[in-house]
């Protein structure tokens, strides 16, 4: 068995559960393993300052600039690609679309992956409702066209999603009844999707932080808190998550990143057979 790594990390999870400091720490973790790593988003807000601390390379996509290097690779031409894509009414047929913006973010991933083969890529996804969409909007774009470039191209979207080596999505979960109800939610519907590699884990554990024989001397609403948390565990099932990630009394996202990127060892290790 030798231990390698995905080419796509998708970190996705229920609003306010650590995602982009999970994504970052994820980045992190593969560039202290040696792997070349391209932290990646769309959506929230920019990373670069941070980014440029962590000496994380980083990306932001632009949905009308990641259509016109499409077009334009298509077509063969920039000029093109760039009159295309800047071209008003195309632009309002691309926003109605459902899903449509999610394959072309999809689509300029995919093209710096095979860019580079060396290349693995951390996406720092939307929320769990958005992440599902645009991971649907494979599925269903592939039954309206049949035949085609377009076709062809969201089919080689799919064979990458679904190959060994492509894909997997981590789900964050914070010990709260919506966060981990969502979670597991998500994860069924992205099972019956046929995405199969997937990771959930915990952030923000207070009960990881504070150790038992420490828990007399903390505040009684922490205790509570740790109750609760154990409580939860208890009825989903600690096996649901490989990981947990203590809470950080930390003031700095920096300093949060680090401590949290050696918890994602595990997360981005697959096995391959021999």
């Amino acid at each position: 068995m030798k231990s390698l790594v995905k080419r796509l990390y998708l970190v996705t999870g229920k609003g306010g559960v650590g995602k982009t400091l999970s994504s970052l720490a994820c980045a992190r973790c593969l560039i202290q393993s040696g792997q070349k790593v391209l932290f990646v988003d769309f959506d929230g807000q920019k990373q670069e300052h941070l980014c440029q601390r962590l000496s994380i390379p980083y990306e932001r996509l632009d949905l009308f600039e990641s259509l016109e290097r499409y077009i334009g690779f298509k077509l063969h031409s920039k000029l093109l690609g760039s009159w295309i894509s800047g071209n008003k009414f195309f632009r309002s047929i691309i926003d109605v679309i459902p899903g449509m913006s999610y394959l072309i973010y999809l689509g300029h991933i995919l093209y710096l992956l095979r860019e580079d083969e060396n290349l693995t890529i951390v996406l720092d996804s939307p929320s769990s409702g958005h992440a599902l969409v645009m991971l649907e909007s494979i599925k269903n774009y592939l039954k309206i066209f049949r035949s085609g470039h377009f076709f062809n191209d969201i089919k080689e979207m799919e064979h990458f999603m679904e190959s060994d080596a492509g894909l997997r999505i981590l789900i964050s979960n914070i010990p709260t009844q919506l966060s981990l109800s969502e979670g597991r939610e998500l994860k069924d519907r992205l099972n019956v999707m046929g995405f199969h590699d997937i990771e959930m884990f915990l952030n923000f554990s207070l009960s990881k932080t504070v150790p038992q024989h420490l828990r007399d001397k903390i505040p009684p609403y922490l205790r509570e808190r740790i109750s609760l948390e154990e409580g939860l565990e208890k009825e989903y099932g600690s096996q649901e998550w490989e990981v947990k990630i203590p809470y950080w009394p930390l003031s700095g996202d920096d300093e949060k990143i680090e401590h949290t990127a050696p918890f994602f060892k595990t997360l981005i290790e697959w096995k391959e057979k021999r």
